[in-house]
């Protein structure tokens, strides 16, 4: 406790003495803050306009490459009518697609991943600051001195390495294909007299008959009628057909049916039909009159006599069809997950012929176009870079690729920002700095900025030498 107080005199002391020198020089920095105004005011002046003469005087194709003035896009710089839309259209396409410049950005855009740029780096959020502050940094051009922060960025570069995500696609094309189903069509047959041959056959009618179509019969008739006031021969007659035995008494006429369920037909076969009848005498003569009747010769009333025959048709139909693969190679590759599926053509109605005959096929899709991951992306070793907003994505290469060209490993760098902060006095718009940070954020090493200022300050003098004398005590004293 006795020591403390025989140290405050000597504390006092010490206190004023550094007050003092804080005082004396703010009052040199408003003398100098003035006259480095007035030389930087005259500096302006001479230098006015130097800016506009060296762009008004330089010949752009010295310093532009390729550089032209009558470009092609000349024509369109007065704006486009509705009619040159197209032409304006097409243009633009064609120097996007053939140019150096468009393919690179083409290129560039589908090879190079997105990096994100954080918008919480240290570069953005000090140009916030500076934007905020700005009228206090430049507006300060009187002899008043503030004290100001000013901020060291100091940028670092690393090598990492990654994996990329690999993405490759492939193809599924649908197929028309087809096969043959069996269908069954409903079949008839009217077979006239006149479509059946006739003769006389011992002492019976013997008649035959192509058959028209191949298949199962259903139903069938046979019907007679002869075209008199009677409408029957008045004599007993019989007809044989397919296992069926039909009679007709002597005034009977019409329709009888047949039983041929069981019956199936081949297309061109012959099929027989034999009449007998009793006439009680003159059979050969009641014959030859039957034969020339049904053959549709004269003698007697006309007749009407047919056959009709119901069935079903066994058909083999072409049935065209439509198969796309569920997968297409990539899918076995190991660790491969589809991402991405999309239609590359379009579907709609084709055709495709078989034995000769076109049949119409539909599909909803004539090709699919898959996307596989096949890698995944992974951050390796720049996973501290990738998740520190101060760092960002400088330059990356790709360190190998597989066998089609697909980049599967890269190697980053990344440039890192690392912040510090410094204190300056800013006189009459000349900022001095006041500690090591200030200088390193000045010159990049340790040093007394303030006092070195102060010493080029000097302009000979016995006072003005003692005040920079002083002046150099006094920043020994602030700094040290």
């Amino acid at each position: 406790m006795t020591l403390l107080v025989k140290s405050l005199p000597g504390l006092l002391a010490t206190h004023a003495l550094v007050l003092g020198t804080f005082i004396f020089a703010t009052g040199d920095c408003r003398a100098e803050g003035d006259d480095v105004f007035q030389t930087g005011s005259e500096f302006a002046k001479q230098i006015a306009g130097q800016g506009t003469g060296t762009l008004q005087n330089t010949n752009p194709a010295n310093v532009l490459p390729n550089y032209t003035d009558n470009p092609k896009e000349k024509g369109y710089y007065g704006g486009v009518t509705a009619g040159d839309a197209n032409n304006l259209k097409t243009d633009g396409g064609t120097a996007w697609g053939q140019t150096e410049v468009g393919q690179a950005v083409t290129d560039s855009v589908l090879k190079n991943p997105k990096e994100p740029i954080s918008h919480d780096a240290p570069f953005i959020q000090a140009g916030k600051e500076i934007e905020g502050k700005a009228e206090s940094i430049v507006g300060k051009t009187g002899p008043d001195c503030k004290a100001e922060q000013v901020t060291r960025s100091e940028f670092t570069r690393h090598v990492c390495e990654r994996d990329t995500a690999v993405m490759r696609t492939c193809e599924r094309a649908t197929d028309i294909g087809g096969h043959y189903e069996t269908r069954y069509e409903d079949r008839n047959a009217h077979i006239d007299k006149s479509m059946i041959r006739w003769w006389k056959e011992g002492n019976r009618i013997h008649g035959t008959f192509t058959a028209p179509f191949t298949g199962k019969l259903t139903t069938g008739s046979i019907y007679l009628e002869l075209q008199d006031d009677l409408h029957s021969y008045g004599v007993p007659l019989a007809f044989s057909l397919l296992g069926n035995e039909v009679r007709y008494g002597r005034q009977d006429w019409g329709s009888r049916p047949l039983n041929v369920g069981n019956v199936t037909l081949t297309q061109g076969q012959q099929v027989d039909i034999f009449l007998t009848m009793d006439p009680g005498g003159h059979l050969d003569t009641f014959l030859d009159a039957m034969v020339r009747q049904l053959s549709g010769g004269g003698g007697g009333s006309p007749m009407v006599f047919y056959v009709k025959f119901d069935g079903s048709s066994s058909v083999q139909v072409w049935v065209p069809t439509t198969s796309t693969p569920a997968d297409c190679p990539l899918a076995q590759e190991a660790g491969a997950v589809k991402v991405n599926t999309v239609c590359s053509e379009p579907g709609g109605e084709r055709t495709v012929t078989v034995n000769g005959q076109t049949y119409p096929v539909w599909a909803s899709c004539w090709r699919f176009t898959d996307t596989y991951r096949l890698q995944e992306a992974g951050q390796g070793s720049c996973d501290a870079y990738a998740n520190n907003p101060a760092c960002t994505i400088a330059t990356h290469g790709c360190a190998f690729s597989d066998e089609y060209g697909q980049c599967l490993h890269e190697n980053v760098t990344y440039s890192c920002e690392t912040r510090s902060t410094g204190n300056v006095m800013l006189c009459g718009g000349q900022m001095y700095c006041l500690d090591g940070e200030c200088d390193k954020a000045q010159k990049g090493t340790q040093g007394n900025d303030f006092c070195a200022r102060r010493f080029r300050a000097g302009r000979g003098g016995g006072r003005r030498q003692g005040r920079g004398g002083a002046e150099r005590y006094r920043c020994a004293r602030l700094h040290r």
